[in-house]
């Protein structure tokens, strides 16, 4: 009866603690990375037009609950006639994609994630940013890598390639190989300093602020992007000005 009564006590104990790593879990896994698929990084990426994932999004979208406000979008204008520039409202994810979450929306991840390679908001396929708790993330699965940095009050016009705190982002080689990659991506969570910025895998949202994100999916997309939060929402949804500035190998435009 004794021991009957233990093994109910552990099975309960083991669905409790498998239910809440699933619920703090991103909404979709990829399946992991085989070992040639990093290996392959270093070859030439197919950055043409996906062949799968989701599906792309004007670079501003005008209609629904992710479209950025008919202001944000006029206090923009002469930024956006640019290339490979956007506008794009990120929800938090608290409020529209977790069990618990007040409002749902019809979209995998609830809105907190984009991509800038796909121009799309749903989870699963390269995200390279999301929002969650008032907190800026990069890198979701497998040993894939996300590494952000904060600017402060700097002007997107303003960066370059040629800008000193852009350097270390735009120069960083990521690993070839799932052990240094596993370990890129666990000094990224925990963050590291260089030349007096800080790079990490999360960062406070500040409004106002400008952020740089290296975002490498492997065998998919490598990019560096430096984007701006604009403006937050009452429902703590941000409006986030965005440019790449460097599609690591040969990106879409």
């Amino acid at each position: 009866m004794k021991s009957s009564t233990k093994l109910l006590f552990a099975l309960v104990a083991i669905t409790i603690v498998s239910s809440t790593v699933l619920a703090q879990a991103p909404p979709e896994n990829r399946p992991a990375r085989t070992e040639q698929e990093y290996n392959d990084l270093s070859r030439p990426m197919n950055f043409g037009k996906p062949s799968f994932g989701p599906k792309s999004e004007p670079r501003i979208v005008k209609k629904g609950v992710l479209a950025p406000s008919a202001q944000d979008v006029n206090d923009n204008l002469t930024f956006l006639e640019a290339p490979k520039t956007g506008l794009l409202r990120l929800l938090p994810r608290e409020v529209y994609d977790k069990p618990e979450a007040k409002k749902v929306i019809r979209l995998k991840g609830g809105g907190a994630y984009y991509s800038f390679y796909y121009l799309a908001h749903a989870y699963g396929s390269g995200s390279d940013l999301s929002l969650e708790q008032n907190q800026l993330l990069s890198s979701f699965a497998g040993a894939d890598i996300g590494i952000l940095t904060e600017l402060g009050a700097v002007d997107l016009n303003d960066l370059n390639l040629a800008d000193q705190r852009v350097s270390f982002l735009v120069n960083y080689r990521p690993p070839k190989n799932e052990p240094a990659a596993r370990i890129e991506q666990n000094r990224a969570l925990y963050g590291f300093v260089l030349s007096g910025m800080t790079y990490k895998r999360s960062l406070p949202l500040k409004v106002g602020s400008t952020y740089l994100v290296r975002s490498i999916v492997y065998n998919r997309s490598d990019l560096l992007v430096a984007f701006k939060v604009t403006r937050q929402d009452d429902d703590g949804s941000a409006i986030i000005l965005w440019k790449t500035l460097k599609p690591i190998q040969n990106s879409r435009t």
